[in-house]
This record gives C-alpha cells, structure tokens and sequence, in this order.
C-alpha cells in the first residue's frame, strides 16, 4: 500500500489518482455556464487590477496567480465532487 494523502486506512491506487487528475470531462450545460460564470468574475477582477496597478513585476505576478487561480477553480468545477 502507498503513502497516501487520503490517510492511512484508506487504499491508494497511483493510478486512479493519475487519471482522475488527467483525464478529459465532457462538461454538462450545467457545469459549463458556471464556468463561463466563474471566468467572468476572475476577467473583471483582473481588468480591475490592470486599471488600478501600475505596470510592474509585481502586478505580472498577480495576475499570473488570478489565472491559476481560475485553472484551480475551473478543475474544481470539473472534477465536481469526486474530489471531496
């Protein structure tokens, strides 16, 4: 049995665990719109943060963190709550 992040009790296949992270999901319309959704409020937010910051390195890091914040939450909708 592997270490695993699941606990010590739990079974842990590397495997599922690679396709669950790598394989395509066909969205639902559901799903999809919520994701439309989601990537709206991070564009506003960064159009905020482009008007409101001076151009400087630190306002590239920003934004680069707001776009994978947006992958994290656009793999969160997803992978739905196969990950809870």
């Amino acid at each position: 049995m592997s270490t695993t992040p699941y606990g010590a009790d739990s079974y842990y296949d590397p495997y599922e665990e690679l396709d669950r992270r790598f394989d395509y999901r066909v969205l639902d319309d559901e799903t999809r719109a919520l994701r439309i959704a989601v990537g709206r409020q991070f564009k506003n937010f960064a159009r905020n943060l482009e008007v409101m910051l001076d151009d400087s390195r630190e306002k590239n890091l920003a934004l680069e963190r707001l776009e994978e914040a947006m992958m994290w939450a656009n793999a969160s909708l997803a992978r739905g709550a196969e990950t809870s």
